[in-house]
């Protein structure tokens, strides 16, 4: 695995995704609740911290993002492996929300734009 390398798919057989045009953004999501008390204190209760990214293209091939929506078209969870700057490897379990699509070559095997992966660890 190299440097940046970012896998998808189901548990032991994810495949490598194009680093083509790629940005990848990790972000954290709060599972809480809060509200205020009968004296208007604001209190919370932080259930959780889970991890969100997003994979986005300003560029990708057909057969890339071809196999990206065969990857959704599971209907399941998916093991996400992120290889970091000093070559370790943090393992994931995602799910894949739908994603939007934008002809930009319609050349040899065609080109796609604007394609944002949003994936939320389970």
């Amino acid at each position: 695995m190299a440097l940046n390398d970012i896998y998808l798919g189901e548990s032991g057989s994810e495949v490598l995704l194009s680093a083509f045009a790629r940005e990848f953004t990790q972000r954290r999501i709060e599972v809480s609740r809060e509200d205020r008390t009968a004296s208007g204190r604001l209190v919370k209760d932080i259930r959780a911290i889970k991890l969100g990214f997003s994979i986005s293209y300003d560029m990708i091939s057909h057969t890339d993002l071809t196999v990206i929506a065969d990857l959704y078209d599971l209907e399941d969870e998916l093991s996400l492996i992120v290889t970091r700057p000093d070559f370790s490897q943090d393992t994931y379990t995602v799910l894949l929300k739908p994603f939007d699509q934008t002809r930009v070559k319609s050349v040899g095997c065609g080109y796609w734009g604007g394609v944002a992966l949003e994936l939320e660890e389970t």
